[in-house]
């Protein structure tokens, strides 16, 4: 009987994909979140950067993936690429992951993600990038023709941008993530083309939002010296400070987007934060680096042409000790919290400074503890919203949720203390200058002392998910208390 050759066909040669990593299957670039990680973890690390690069590109990431390791857990990951790369896999297709980044990053990725067969990368010598790329992908497929058939030469790529040229020319179906028209219009790959991710749109509204304009609110703070001593008929101060506002909203801004590079990782996992632009991946960290410089940059011009030089260097101290605070003292607790009132006061003595009016001793002690309270109410409630969740620490800060009785215990304190404050100056000799009925503001006492209470109330309530200043700005009682404070004031004056 003659054999029969269709009995054991051979079996179906194996069509491989292989996918980029950074801005195509991360929403980042991991060599540049390395950089911000080395300098939230280790600063003095920076001295050596200069004789990094004398090593060339891939010995430059080499070397900084040396000193810090990012969590592969805490990366922007693209669900549809993760898909597609999950569904070739599971279709026992040959999937590689083909990254420029060096290969302990990658290997990370590809061990957490597990569904990739082989991976290409950097390793301290060449950079694994364009025509670079494209011979190591063919190797590692190569390679993996002695284990099972392989299609010879066919793969398909997924990549991002200009330097995935080469690869997707040599690609059967070239799928493009985010990648600029230009780049688009010179795909040429053997295959078809599918848009897999549109390109990124947005990222105006993406770097407002990272800027967070809604927190320019706080600088309100501004006017009090202006108000507190009674000079609120005078146009020429009122431009002043807006002009001051407008100086310190940007730097302000600045400091949000380098407090959101430098904790990337801690907002990723943390329940809201997520959603950040920087941490979502919906704002490039390269366009977030860049618009820091701009910002401080605006905010110092307009400043120094408009106001006195006193102010520009209080807001240049005032951008120093909110980047040192992003830096070096966001993570150490009880001092974190402090360094957050203190800045809120200066905030304070700026205003006085734009429209050159002295600010009362009284007012930053008053302010100092009525902040601290606040800077302890949102800490508080950041326990307990991790508490729910079932964790026990909190990211970068050092808190554990055990110290919850503790903070609240001392941030309830300071806001007394707050109050207090203010009972001995109705009591002082420096009231009468500037009220002529100093007693008819008492009842200011017991309306201080509601409103703290009850921020701490809804705190323990679980009731505070957000800033809480932005909260009392948001908070129709908190309007109520403040104008019945004001009639005391308008009545003692």
């Amino acid at each position: 009987m003659e054999p029969d050759d269709h009995a054991h066909p051979a079996p179906a040669a194996k069509h491989a994909l292989a996918v980029d990593l950074d801005g195509t299957l991360v929403a980042t670039d991991t060599l540049w979140e390395s950089v911000l990680a080395l300098v939230g973890q280790d600063p003095m690390a920076l001295l050596q950067v200069p004789g990094w690069l004398l090593h060339g590109k891939a010995g430059f990431k080499r070397r900084v993936a040396d000193h810090v390791a990012l969590d592969p857990a805490a990366l922007p990951y693209r669900a549809e690429v993760v898909k597609l790369a999950r569904d070739a896999y599971d279709a026992g297709r040959p999937v590689v992951l083909a990254s420029a980044c060096d290969r302990s990053i990658a290997d990370a990725v590809a061990a957490h993600l597990g569904c990739f067969t082989a991976v290409v990368a950097t390793e301290g010598k060449d950079n694994c990038a364009a025509r670079q790329k494209l011979a190591q992908i063919q190797a590692a497929l190569a390679s993996a023709g002695d284990a099972e058939p392989l299609e010879p030469g066919r793969f398909d790529y997924v990549g991002n941008a200009a330097p995935d040229l080469p690869v997707w020319a040599e690609a059967q179906t070239a799928y493009l993530v985010d990648t600029p028209p230009a780049v688009v219009k010179r795909v040429r790959p053997r295959g078809e083309t599918v848009e897999l991710v549109p390109r990124r749109t947005g990222l105006p509204a993406a770097l407002a939002r990272a800027g967070r304009p809604h927190q320019w609110v706080k600088n309100l703070l501004l006017v009090l010296p202006l108000l507190l001593a009674h000079r609120v008929n005078d146009a020429a101060d009122w431009l002043m400070l807006g002009v001051a506002f407008l100086a310190m909203g940007l730097c302000a801004s600045a400091v949000y987007l380098v407090n959101d590079l430098l904790d990337l990782r801690a907002d990723r996992l943390h329940p809201t934060k997520c959603r950040r632009p920087l941490a979502s991946g919906a704002l490039p960290v390269t366009v977030g680096l860049a618009a820091v410089p701009v910002l401080v940059a605006a905010a110092f011009a307009l400043a120094a042409a408009t106001l006195p030089w006193l102010f520009v260097l209080g807001l240049a101290v005032y951008t120093a000790c909110a980047w040192l605070y992003s830096v070096a003292v966001k993570g150490k607790p009880m001092l974190d919290v402090i360094w957050l009132a203190c800045l809120y006061v200066l905030r304070i003595i700026l205003g006085g400074l734009a429209v050159t009016v002295a600010t009362s001793a009284w007012l930053l002690a008053f302010a100092l503890f009525i902040f601290l309270s606040l800077a302890f109410a949102k800490r508080y409630s950041e326990l307990r919203l991790l508490e729910d969740e079932g964790r026990h620490k909190t990211e970068g800060r050092g808190y554990h949720t055990s110290d919850q009785q503790l903070v609240s215990t001392m941030g309830i304190t300071s806001g007394y203390l707050g109050v207090l404050v203010f009972a001995l100056y109705i009591n002082s000799e420096t009231v009468v200058e500037l009220y002529r009925r100093p007693e008819a503001l008492w009842p200011v006492c017991p309306l201080l002392l509601y409103w703290v209470s009850r921020l701490w109330m809804r705190a323990h309530l679980r009731k505070l998910r957000d800033d809480p200043l932005l909260f009392a700005l948001t908070d129709r009682k908190s309007y109520i208390v403040v104008a019945i404070m004001g009639l005391a004031a308008l009545i003692a004056t």
